[in-house]
């Protein structure tokens, strides 16, 4: 089992809802009503993503691997902890 960190950056919607992607994931978009539901719901988005793309033989991104401020720049990027069950 593996615990690592990815950094995901949130971004309010027009609606006020919240998104946001994770640079080392990617195609992963998160979604959540609020920035908090957003955070909350990020692990299992995560591992939903690593199943997805394990399935279709692709190896998963360490984190760290893409540089944030290359990608955005207005909203903090949030540190975000999965567990990941080993394959």
């Amino acid at each position: 089992m593996m615990t690592p960190t990815y950094l995901i950056v949130p971004e309010r919607s027009h609606d006020g809802s919240w998104w946001a992607i994770a640079p080392d994931l990617p195609g992963l978009v998160m979604f959540g009503e609020t920035r908090e539901e957003l955070i909350a719901n990020a692990p299992d988005a995560m591992l939903d993503y690593f199943d997805a793309q394990r399935d279709a033989g692709f190896e998963i991104a360490a984190p760290g691997t893409y540089p944030v401020e290359l990608i955005y720049d207005q909203e903090e990027p949030v540190p975000v902890t999965v567990t990941v069950p080993a394959a």
